[in-house]
């Protein structure tokens, strides 16, 4: 069973472990194009955009460097007390570009006059500068009016051409002018733009080969994982032992058919518990309830090693067990707490509990045996003294009676009769109990209820004892209900209440009373024998009904009993499915009850 439950653990973790793999090849295969695409786009946009601000920044710093030196050029005819028209003319007269505006950039005079503004334009411009002039509410001319207003600083939008432009202002207060450095934004837009263009396409192109080259080497890998995992996906579903997976967290996450067979519960069932749940209802060998402390997939996940060949039992629906051996490991995969394999071994257990069962009804009978025959030789032992006694008697008796009859008067022979008639008496009456006691034991004596008028068993039984209790002047009432009737053997509760009103008549001094009363419940009736003789002293008590012990009293006229009356009653009430006891004080008398069932 070790080397079964191991192998099919081993084999289980390989089989998810290569499962997982799988679902990584799937999962990576399908997500891989989009991955490249994105990666490659977003490379190469990050790239450009990069190249762009750094673009941009310099064009930023030239445009401001530019209007700085126009500004400073200005700012030096001012404190040469040149007038507007004078810079003007001077601004008109100077030629030459400046690099750095490329073909768009320009370099512009503005001031307000009115409701409008007046525009100077001048690149490789000669001679005067000629204004052009704008509304001031007009859409066109954003960085113009923004200069001339006195704005300082970058501003991008409309210029008065209606170009998209990234411009610098600055503000001349002296003359009132406004100062704009500009450059059309297409000339550092539209470069980059169609850099990205070319990078996606480029990136498209390249992911579309690669995806088709890596195409051609992985798929016959994965058909080859996928017929794998078809085979061990079948082995995992119906290998002959239960399997579950559960997460670090206990949850359970996988079964297979069997699980579901020998837990019986089904996947989803499985799927809402955890292994350490308070709903699985699982006992030892002993059917003590185990905790879940002690559950091996418990131990395998808090304690982190393998627990091997722990047998329990599953306690199901309608109280069915299923037995169980059960194996438990960690998990070496980051996504999996531990494994747990079992199998079913409840004929095997049950086979066992059997066999226990079997041997200690075995143990159990041969010390009842050995206590029945214990029983047994002490009571032959018993009997075999009590026949001696009136067999002595006899036997001397009538050896004197037959030697010395001629010597002796009819007196003398008179009380030797009496004496060999109380012998042969005592003897008979001690066989007859023998021979009725060993029927009842051997089953020679048939149990046969049927219902019977209790009272009618009790006055036939008083009249047989009429003249003994006469002899002795005893009055014997009775208190039963004429109409009373239980469920009994005849000859049984004949015998049983035979016995005990001799034994109150025996033990009852001369003149005494006796009173037999019954009293009926739902289920059974009680029958008390009491009578106000010697009594029993209380450590004899426990001798009564047993037959391994001798008791044996002499009545109140010396008459001698036998010592198996009562335990001929005990049996018989026994096999009526009754009780038999007795209560008693010495000098004051004794009770003696049993209790047989009502006739329905």
């Amino acid at each position: 069973m070790h080397d079964t439950s191991c192998s099919s653990q081993a084999f289980v973790k390989f089989t998810y472990r290569f499962t997982g793999m799988i679902n990584t090849f799937k999962r990576t295969t399908f997500r891989l194009l989009a991955t490249m695409i994105l990666v490659s786009l977003m490379v190469a946009t990050v790239a450009i955009f990069v190249i762009f601000s750094i673009t941009l920044k310099h064009k930023k710093k030239y445009l401001k460097k530019l209007t700085d030196y126009e500004y400073a050029t200005i700012s030096k005819l001012i404190d040469q007390n040149m007038g507007r028209q004078e810079i003007l003319q001077f601004l008109g007269e100077q030629k030459g570009m400046h690099p750095g505006l490329e073909e768009s950039g320009e370099i512009i005079l503005t001031g307000q006059s009115g409701d409008s503004i007046f525009l100077m334009p001048y690149r490789n411009v000669a001679g005067t500068l000629s204004p052009e002039r704008l509304k001031i509410n007009g859409e066109l001319g954003k960085p113009e009016k923004y200069a001339a207003s006195g704005g300082i600083g970058f501003i991008r939008g409309p210029d008065y051409r209606g170009v998209e432009v990234l411009a610098y202002c600055e503000y001349i207060p002296e003359l009132e002018w406004g100062l704009v450095t500009k450059i059309n934004f297409s000339e550092i837009s539209s470069p980059f733009f169609e850099a990205t263009l070319y990078a996606f396409i480029t990136s498209l192109i390249l992911v579309l080969v690669g995806t088709y080259f890596f195409k051609r080497i992985s798929d016959p890998l994965y058909k080859r994982i996928m017929e794998r995992e078809e085979k061990y996906h079948l082995v995992f579903e119906f290998i002959p032992s239960g399997i579950t997976i559960a997460n670090k967290k206990g949850e359970i996450i996988e079964t297979n058919d069997e699980s579901v067979k020998l837990l019986g519960l089904s996947r989803y069932e499985h799927a809402l518990r955890k292994i350490d749940s308070k709903e699985w209802k699982i006992i030892r060998l002993d059917h003590s309830p185990m905790p879940p402390s002690e559950f091996p997939s418990t131990i395998a996940l808090n304690e982190n090693r393998l627990v091997t060949n722990v047998e329990m039992g599953i306690v199901k629906e309608g109280n069915k067990i299923t037995w169980l051996n059960v194996s438990a490991a960690p998990f070496p995969h980051k996504d999996f707490g531990i494994i747990a394999s079992y199998s079913d071994i409840t004929r095997r257990v049950e086979a066992e509990h059997r066999l226990k069962e079997h041997d200690k009804k075995l143990e159990k009978y041969a010390r009842d045996l050995k206590s029945l025959n214990d029983t047994k030789d002490k009571f032959f032992r018993i009997l075999a003294h009590d026949l001696k006694n009136p067999f002595g008697s006899l036997l001397g008796a009538s050896e004197y009676l037959y030697k010395e009859a001629e010597k002796h008067n009819p007196e003398k022979i008179k009380m030797l009769g009496k004496i060999l008639y109380a012998s042969a008496k005592s003897g008979y009456d001690i066989l007859a109990n023998l021979l009725e006691w060993s029927r009842s034991q051997t089953g020679l004596i048939q149990y046969s209820p049927t219902p019977v008028n209790l009272s009618a068993i009790i006055d036939s039984n008083i009249s047989l004892v009429t003249a003994l209790a006469s002899s002795k002047n005893i009055a014997i009432e009775t208190k039963v209900d004429p109409r009373l009737e239980v469920m009994a053997d005849q000859n049984m509760i004949n015998t049983v209440i035979r016995n005990l009103l001799t034994n109150a008549l025996k033990f009852t001094h001369k003149g005494g009373r006796i009173k037999i009363h019954a009293t009926k419940s739902d289920r059974e009736v009680m029958v008390t024998v009491q009578d106000n003789g010697t009594g029993i002293r209380k450590e004899d008590m426990d001798k009564l009904f047993r037959i391994d012990v001798k008791y044996v009293n002499r009545g109140t006229d010396d008459e001698k009993g036998t010592g198996l009356g009562l335990i001929l009653c005990h049996e018989f009430i026994k096999r009526h499915q009754g009780r038999l006891w007795a209560e008693s004080k010495i000098h004051e008398g004794s009770k003696f009850h049993f209790t047989i069932p009502v006739s329905e």
